[in-house]
């Protein structure tokens, strides 16, 4: 009898130490899997010029639903505001000024072609104008709202009425005016050419102020724009709430990672996601632009859904070394369990958010 009540009390014990056997197996094998997951995600990520046939496939295969122009794919230009013409240029006495090291025209210069003889301490009807910005950034160095652009905008105006053909300046004081050329600048083209001649450009070319100079000069604008590439999958659960999912392809040296925790993450919530979010998952696939610059850091996105919120996959800082597919499973375990941890009127920590 006794023995008996013995092994009745035990049931439960090793009941749940079997329980507690099986869940344990359970998380390993599907740690294993994600760990595989990531392995064969990657695999596919560090390749350039990307396979986006397999991403499409992938998305396939988890189930999204596309929310591309062209099933999943979305394409557009981006305007970049505008470039200098590569036929720009600058001649003095028939010397060949270097752009950018001697001079640089301003944004809103007008494309013209130039030819005179003129001397900078003179302003003659019909000829190169020049003016030294010293006086005027002395008079305005403690104005903090004086915008140096503007004003050199208002003088190009004057001048083009009062006969220039074309308007240089410079600065021989030892205050920074920091001018160059602004691509982005969106200000009206002025009518004649406006020129910045750098510190060494006015030393190199312009040592005479009295010298008459022969000036041949040309000058040129193109736009600039840069091709996006997305793909875009939707999880839509119908709810009111959307979250942003995205990573970049392409932009850093993280082996794809970032990607494919993302795809690993998507593939989690398909499987078994709260119904209070829908889920827009977008993956970048852009290189860094033409000119060295960086995407934006959510990407370039033309998106068909509003997110609420926005998780962005980013490796920071990011490493050379090899990728630590633990640490990765752990990022997608990060993400999808804060997901499925908030409450039922689903309110996340913050709308932006990086993992």
């Amino acid at each position: 009898m006794k023995k008996f009540l013995w092994m009745v009390l035990l049931i439960p014990a090793v009941t749940y130490s079997q329980s507690q056997r099986k869940k344990r197996k359970a998380e390993e094998r599907a740690n294993a899997e994600m760990v595989a997951n990531l392995k064969g995600y990657t695999r596919q990520l560090t390749e350039w010029p990307l396979n986006i046939q397999y991403l499409v496939q992938q998305y396939q295969q988890i189930g999204l639903e596309p929310k591309g122009v062209h099933g999943y794919l979305q394409e557009f230009d981006v305007s970049e505001g505008k470039q200098i013409d590569p036929t720009t240029q600058l001649k003095v006495d028939g010397q060949l000024l270097d752009l950018q090291t001697d001079y640089t025209p301003l944004a809103f210069s007008a494309s013209k072609q130039v030819k005179g003889e003129a001397a900078m301490a003179l302003n003659e009807n019909r000829q190169p104008w020049f003016r030294d910005l010293k006086e005027l950034l002395e008079d305005q160095k403690d104005n903090t709202q004086f915008n140096l652009e503007a004003e050199i905008r208002k003088m190009a105006d004057i001048a083009f009425k009062k006969g220039a053909s074309a308007y240089f300046v410079y600065n021989s004081s030892s205050i920074p005016d920091h001018l160059g050329f602004n691509k982005r600048d969106t200000t009206a083209t002025a009518k004649i050419p406006v020129i910045y001649i750098t510190a060494q450009g006015l030393k190199n070319h312009f040592p005479d102020h009295s010298a008459t100079l022969s000036i041949e000069l040309k000058t040129g604008f193109t736009p600039q724009t840069y091709h996006v590439k997305n793909l875009l999958g939707f999880i839509n659960h119908h709810a009111t709430t959307t979250i942003l999912l995205f990573a970049a392809l392409g932009q850093q040296n993280d082996g794809g990672a970032d990607a494919a925790v993302l795809m690993e993450i998507a593939r989690q919530l398909k499987k078994n996601a709260t119904p209070h979010y829908n889920y827009l998952v977008v993956h970048s696939l852009n290189r860094d632009h033409a000119n060295g610059e960086k995407e934006p850091l959510y990407g370039h996105l033309n998106l068909p859904v509003a997110p609420n919120y926005i998780i962005r996959l980013t490796k920071n800082p990011v490493s050379s070394g090899p990728i630590d597919y633990e640490a990765e499973k752990d990022r997608v375990k990060q993400v999808y369990d804060l997901i499925l941890s908030t409450d039922t009127q689903g309110k996340l920590p913050s709308t932006q958010m990086e993992f």
